[in-house]
C-alpha cells in the first residue's frame, strides 16, 4: 500500500469521526452570559413560586428549559422534539417529560390548576435539568 492511500483513509477516517461527533447529541457549554440570564431567570420564577403563582412559574420554567435546549442547538422544531433530542444526555427525562406535561395541561385546558405540591416536584425537575446540563 502507497503512503498515499494510507493519509487518505486517516483523513477520510477523521473526517468521519467528526461529523459523527457532530451529529451526536451536545453537551452544553453556555458563555457566562448565558448562565447568568438563565441564573436571574431562575431567581425570578423561584420568585413567582414562592407567591404562590405555580401556574406562572412552570411555565416560565418551562420556556427556561427550552431556552437551554435551543442554546445547545437541539434538533427539533419544539420543546417536545428538542427534548427528544436530549434524551441520552438527561437522567431525569422521563420526570422532565412529566413537567412539560403539566404544563402543557396548564397552557391548553381552559380550567386547569396545579396543587403547591405538585408544582414544587415539576419545578424542582425543571431546575434539576438546568442543573444537569450546567446552565445553572
Amino acid at each position: 500500500m502507497s503512503i498515499w492511500l494510507i493519509l487518505i483513509i486517516l483523513v477520510l477516517a477523521l473526517v468521519m469521526l467528526w461529523w459523527i461527533g457532530r451529529m451526536g447529541p451536545r453537551r452544553a457549554r453556555f458563555s457566562d452570559k448565558e448562565r447568568a440570564i438563565i441564573s436571574d431567570r431562575w431567581q425570578y420564577i423561584e420568585g413567582l413560586a414562592m407567591k404562590d403563582r405555580h401556574k406562572e412559574a412552570i411555565m416560565e420554567a418551562d420556556k427556561l428549559v427550552d431556552f437551554a435546549f435551543r442554546e445547545m442547538k437541539l434538533r427539533g422544531e419544539t420543546f417536545a422534539d428538542r427534548l427528544k433530542s436530549a434524551e441520552k444526555l438527561l437522567p431525569n427525562y422521563q420526570d422532565i417529560w412529566s413537567a412539560h406535561k403539566l404544563r402543557n395541561q396548564l397552557a391548553h385546558e381552559i380550567d386547569a390548576e396545579v396543587n403547591p405540591r405538585t408544582a414544587e416536584s415539576a419545578l424542582q425537575t425543571f431546575k434539576q435539568t438546568l442543573k444537569h446540563l450546567k446552565a445553572i
